[in-house]
């Protein structure tokens, strides 16, 4: 008589898409629908690998990924808020520290009528030609 080997499918519990989850937060992520990863929201890293500049495309438009290795989140990929400027928070530091005093960044209608100040001698003019003979 010949022997045979039972073979079992493996299990797809865990796996995006599949419905089925082995961790309480794995079926949290996408809302336990099977294809939810598919939407933008879930990315297994294979994907995420395949489809980089997709990815991004859907992060710069403001969209969150999940980032999952065998069906457990790993890590969330989130767009960088158009506010966040490094300059703007380097002014910020400064201002913080009594350094410098941020302006509103508007000129008042009104200024453009104001009275220029004079120049007797042309003491800027001047000034200005000086520094740019001297070479520093």
């Amino acid at each position: 008589m010949k022997k045979t080997k039972k073979v079992t499918k493996p299990s797809t519990a865990g796996r995006p898409g599949s419905g089925k989850a082995t961790k309480p937060g794995v079926a949290r992520a996408h809302g336990g629908r099977p294809g939810a990863h598919e939407a933008g929201r879930i990315a297994m890293v294979s994907e995420l690998k395949a489809g980089l500049s997709a990815y991004l495309a859907r992060v710069k438009s403001g969209e969150e990924v999940i980032v999952t290795e065998r069906g457990t989140p790993v890590a969330k990929l989130v767009p960088i808020p158009r506010t966040a400027d490094h300059e703007m928070e380097r002014l910020r530091d400064l201002e913080r520290r009594g350094l410098i005093k941020l302006g509103t960044g508007k000129i008042p209608p009104e200024f453009w009528d104001m009275p220029r100040p004079e120049d007797p001698g042309d003491g800027v003019l001047k000034a200005l030609l000086e520094e740019r003979e001297e070479e520093w």
